[in-house]
């Protein structure tokens, strides 16, 4: 039987050149191809996130009229129940007694003096707290989250 051709002297060392080159070569492509996925992954990450920024924050600065403030719940203090959560509105930065008239948006868990919030909320959209958009449908639906309404 005879021995394949690369078996014989230079060529041996051709071939494992070859080898050799061919294996460096697929590892740069598959590192090529995996920093371009990466990149593309990350682009729509930013222009995804860019775009939400955007969004959000031409929804910030809108606010809301009178009357929808008005449509939201009122709730009265109760340290017994919110006394570990909510200590002091960030607004105004006095300690909540009990029976101060107050909103909780329900979207953070934020918690405000109605006087703060409806000023607030009259030139922002957002919680002044964490910034996070309100959106007055869930506050609108909150029935079964606030309790002692006024």
């Amino acid at each position: 039987m005879a021995l394949p051709w690369f078996f014989f002297g230079k060529s041996f060392f051709s071939v494992i050149f070859l080898t050799i080159s061919l294996s460096i070569l697929s590892c740069v492509i598959i590192i090529v191809v995996a920093s371009w996925r990466i990149a593309l992954i990350l682009w729509c990450h930013h222009s995804v996130e860019t775009a939400r920024r955007s969004t959000q924050s031409a929804l910030v600065d809108r606010g809301f009229d009178r009357k929808m403030l008005r449509s939201l719940p009122k709730i009265a203090y109760n340290a017994e129940v919110y006394g570990k959560k909510l200590t002091e509105c960030a607004i105004c930065l006095m300690e909540f007694v009990d029976g101060d008239v107050m909103r909780v948006l329900t979207h953070c868990g934020h918690g405000f003096h109605v006087n703060c919030i409806d000023k607030w909320l009259e030139s922002h959209s957002s919680c002044p707290s964490c910034r996070d958009v309100l959106v007055l449908e869930d506050c609108l639906n909150c029935n079964g989250v606030l309790r002692n309404h006024v």
